[in-house]
């Protein structure tokens, strides 16, 4: 994509003046190439001088061919897209939430550019975490996706993708777990097993079933994250390494302490060689398998580990941050005297 628009670049620069000079400087044909043009040089503007361009060009269109012309239309969802590239999302949101109400009266609600805005406004919403609106367009415009996209356009599954992200920061563990088991088999099948938003839904699927308790299926769909991880990022990740922190609590919860230590060691000696003794991973991994000792009453190794992911967090974090303040906890409930007999 990016080797088309660098040559399609050039090629507009050349056209531009050409089309300008024959048709006139506000004529269809140039506000056109005007917008195309500004749409490939925006992705390289780093200091937010496209956006001007782009209100001036809209305030054109708006004036010579009017607010609802495709153009016009077209030139905003383009500004839209810039705005979220820079990381203003509101101002993403509010373009993308105009053109829409355009869209669906004009073109209706099944037409595939209502449906591809209305996804932009999931996307923009989604980036602000408006997790209760996310939730409630995605259930909206699932129905129309599948019925026009089909059940695997890709987008279909990108929206299911933000559905299930909403749902899971709120805490629907139940809803997580039914989406999760319908979407997996589809993202596998269109996006492949080591894609990006297969292996963040199988990870919330591991989760909402742990926070559900049902601990054997959280672990095999955790064993079967690392396993796709592994493949994708390689054993050293950090991704892969994390969902390993999280297979040893679920093997802790499970009352497979010797596997959940052999798991802790094996990950803190990664963390450690990959990331540096004093990378908060590597404190986490220190922290886990303190925890991990401490369930087999090994609490003199326990107590060693756990000091040092307290001084380590510390000295990183700080006294105030929540996994400084976890690992003091734990070192407080290692020194108590109970804990020592």
């Amino acid at each position: 994509m990016q080797s088309k628009d660098a040559e399609a670049e050039p090629q507009l620069r050349t056209l531009l003046p050409v089309v300008m000079k024959v048709f006139g400087a506000e004529d269809r044909e140039t506000l056109r190439c005007q917008s195309a043009l500004l749409a490939l040089t925006a992705a390289q503007d780093s200091r937010g001088e496209a956006e001007k361009e782009f209100r001036r060009l809209i305030a054109t269109m708006t004036r010579v061919l009017g607010p609802e012309d495709k153009i016009t239309l077209l030139t905003r969802l383009r500004l839209a897209e810039n705005g979220y590239r820079l990381k203003k999302y509101a101002e993403a949101e509010a373009e993308h939430r105009q053109v829409l109400t355009i869209y669906q009266r004009a073109l209706g609600v099944e037409d595939r550019k209502t449906l591809v805005c209305e996804f932009l406004l999931i996307r923009a919403l989604a980036a602000q975490s408006k997790h209760a609106e996310v939730e409630e367009l995605c259930r909206s415009l699932l129905p129309l996706q599948i019925k026009v996209l089909g059940a695997e356009g890709k987008q279909t599954l990108y929206c299911q993708t933000y559905l299930i992200q909403a749902l899971a920061a709120q805490d629907k563990h139940a809803e997580v777990e039914e989406l999760g088991r319908s979407l997996l088999p589809l993202q596998e099948k269109v996006l492949g097993t080591e894609n990006k938003d297969t292996l963040e839904t199988r990870s919330r699927l591991a989760h909402a079933l742990s926070q559900q308790e049902k601990w054997a299926e959280a672990e095999k769909e955790s064993r079967s994250l690392i396993a796709a991880e592994t493949r994708a990022h390689g054993p050293e990740a950090a991704e892969t390494l994390k969902s390993r922190r999280t297979l040893a609590a679920l093997l802790t919860q499970q009352h497979k302490e010797a596997e959940a230590e052999k798991e802790c060691r094996q990950v803190l000696a990664l963390t450690e060689r990959t990331l540096g003794a004093e990378h908060p991973e590597t404190l986490a991994s220190c922290y886990h398998l303190a925890a991990c000792l401490a369930v087999q009453k090994k609490t003199k190794e326990a107590l060693k580990y756990a000091q040092r992911a307290y001084a380590g967090r510390l000295k990183v974090l700080g006294r105030d941050h929540e996994d400084t303040r976890e690992a003091n906890e734990l070192l407080e409930a290692l020194t108590k005297p109970e804990a020592k007999a």
